[in-house]
């Protein structure tokens, strides 16, 4: 029962904010929270919000991947680190990554960029990892190669990273609710259906 309590305790925080177009999201952990911020043009194409690993993906636009199967997507992913099974999971995870790209730092974090193939298709990817109190961060951005893509794409790209990075904040206890914030719970998707 305590572990269903727990996973229910993740939290989205959805804050637009006219002025910056962009929108904060926050994951309650075992102990603590990550909080951090994306631009509100980037549609979420996925989630995992069970503890004691979550993740919620992105899709960047990129007008040249219209009908295009290829896309520009951005992943952030957090491991409890309460958690044995979490915290082995991320160091087997990050340890491969990291056998096969090239390294870099960025502030705290620690990024690997490489090249890779999906069928016919080239990739760039970018993997940054962070630890926080009770909890480990990877951000991860993937993008197709196209030769339409525009010249600076992949600075774009890189920025992109860096500004989700910048935002990321974790700790023990209650996450810091900023004037205007909302926390929703998967909980409360079912009583607003009501």
């Amino acid at each position: 029962m305590n572990r269903v309590l727990l996973i229910v305790t993740l939290a989205f925080v959805w804050q637009a904010s006219a002025r910056a177009a962009q929108t904060d999201f926050s994951v309650s952990t075992t102990k603590g929270y990550v909080s951090y911020t994306v631009k509100a043009d980037w549609t979420v194409v996925g989630t995992h919000t069970e503890l004691p690993v979550t993740s919620t993906a992105f899709q960047i636009p990129n007008p040249v991947e219209n009908g295009k199967v290829d896309s520009t997507k951005l992943t952030v992913m957090t491991f409890d680190s309460e958690e044995r099974d979490s915290s082995a999971f991320f160091r087997k995870f990050s340890q491969k990554i990291r056998s096969q790209a090239k390294r870099a730092k960025y502030k705290s974090w620690e990024i690997y960029s490489q090249e890779r193939k999906q069928g016919t298709a080239a990739y760039s990817l970018l993997n940054a990892y962070r630890q926080f109190p009770g909890a480990y961060v990877m951000v991860s951005v993937v993008w197709p190669r196209l030769p339409e893509n525009p010249k600076d794409y992949d600075a774009r790209m890189e920025a992109a990273c860096h500004f989700v990075l910048d935002s990321v904040l974790g700790g023990l206890g209650p996450n810091p609710k900023n004037r205007g914030e909302v926390n929703r719970k998967p909980s409360d998707e079912k009583e607003d259906r009501r």
